[in-house]
């Protein structure tokens, strides 16, 4: 819910008062310095330490899983782009607001991230692309 009003209240500011706005949205940032509260670290010290890793829903989960590099790039990209200030078929103005994803556009299944990710000592160095898309969501 905190995502969805974020984004309602930038774009009500868009549209009263002509502000630009313009949102991102990150997927599952890895990289160096890292979350700790991220699965992967969890999962790894979980398994270092003897552990069984918990995964629930059969592992019917999908995660999109973005290298901090692809993110600095992104936000580098949009900070030059603002949205533009214009007026619509009807002459008033359109709200001058943009929301993108900035994510790796490939969705990996929980069971085949464990499945990958924790073979042998290599942890998302082998299985994980450096792939980005920057896709413009229409409002």
């Amino acid at each position: 819910m905190q995502l969805q009003s974020n984004e309602l209240l930038a774009y009500s500011y868009a549209k009263l008062y002509n502000i630009l706005s313009t949102g991102l949205r990150f997927f599952t940032v890895y990289g160096p310095a890292g979350r700790p509260d991220m699965a992967y670290f969890g999962f790894t010290n979980t398994l270092r330490n003897g552990g069984t890793i918990k995964i629930f829903n059969y592992g019917n989960c999908k995660r999109d899983f973005t290298y901090i590099d692809d993110i600095v790039e992104g936000v580098s990209k949009v900070i030059s782009t603002a949205p533009e200030r214009r007026n619509g078929a009807d002459g008033l103005p359109v709200p001058p607001y943009a929301i993108y994803n900035i994510g790796n556009s490939n969705p990996e299944n929980l069971l085949d991230f464990c499945a990958h990710s924790f073979r042998g000592n290599w942890f998302l160095l082998a299985y994980c692309q450096k792939i980005i898309i920057f896709e413009n969501i229409e409002n």
